[in-house]
């Protein structure tokens, strides 16, 4: 609908005033007013480091931990093809209804940005599939994702070939794959937790936001998860790329705690 949007409002769109107001917290400059959630993005890092098997992986990541929250932001800045994106797009906030009409729903926007779809789409298989599928039926889905915006394109008469050509969109997702691995190292603990091993009291300091309090059980999953998705990344170079991106900046700003 985005693309559709810029070509018909392209005023509407282009907004600024609309672009702020969606920034994910990853981009908003004066991070220092956002502490709660710079705590969480460090925490579940480091937890995550914490259960990796491969002690030099380990090691390497810890090193570069500082440039995590610098990495987001590049990671989710406008790029040359870009959409009004969820943000926070994983299982749990989609709705399905079956029956003889089946439909979706979206949930929980809180986190929208101005970004690529590939920021969603990595986001959504890194969380929500593992090693094994992703090996199995990442080109598939790839093809079917940019094929189903050829059809939702032609609808409207507009040529997916030159609102993103495919070309684009696979350059576009070979260079973030990285982003894929480091929001797996951050949501993979929140994943993994089961509605019983988790306690959620609300925070009246954020608005909107929770304290997550995580308590015994799903453990194991967690990192069954962790490290099949590091083992998958050290195989394929992805992790690499991730440790050469983290080195590309020095950090703006420490998410140590």
């Amino acid at each position: 609908m985005s693309l559709d949007v810029n070509i018909s409002e392209p005023d509407e769109f282009n907004c600024v005033e609309l672009h702020n107001c969606i920034q994910s917290v990853a981009a908003i400059k004066e991070i220092r007013d956002y502490t709660y959630h710079v705590d969480i993005v460090s925490e579940s890092f480091q937890t995550s480091l914490n259960l990796i098997d491969k002690t030099n992986i380990k090691e390497n990541l810890e090193q570069n931990k500082d440039n995590i929250l610098d990495l987001l932001r590049r990671y989710t800045k406008p790029r040359k093809y870009n959409v009004f994106c969820h943000g926070d797009y994983w299982i749990n906030n989609i709705l399905f209804k079956e029956g003889e009409e089946q439909k979706i729903c979206f949930l929980d926007f809180q986190a929208m940005r101005f970004a690529s779809p590939v920021t969603d789409i990595l986001y959504f298989l890194y969380i929500c599939t593992d090693s094994k599928f992703r090996a199995n039926y990442f080109t598939d889905l790839i093809n079917d994702y940019h094929d189903s915006l050829k059809s939702f394109l032609d609808l409207f008469q507009i040529d997916a070939d030159e609102v993103f050509p495919k070309n684009e969109f696979e350059n576009d997702l070979e260079e973030m794959l990285p982003f894929g691995l480091l929001v797996a190292l951050i949501e993979l603990k929140l994943v993994t937790t089961t509605p019983d091993d988790v306690e959620i009291t609300e925070n009246m300091d954020t608005p909107g936001l929770g304290d997550i309090i995580y308590m015994p059980g799903g453990e194991e999953l967690y990192k069954l998860r962790v490290n099949d998705v590091i083992d998958e990344s050290d195989a394929n170079g992805v992790l690499n790329q991730l440790l050469n991106d983290l080195n590309v900046k020095k950090p703006q700003l420490s998410i140590t705690s």
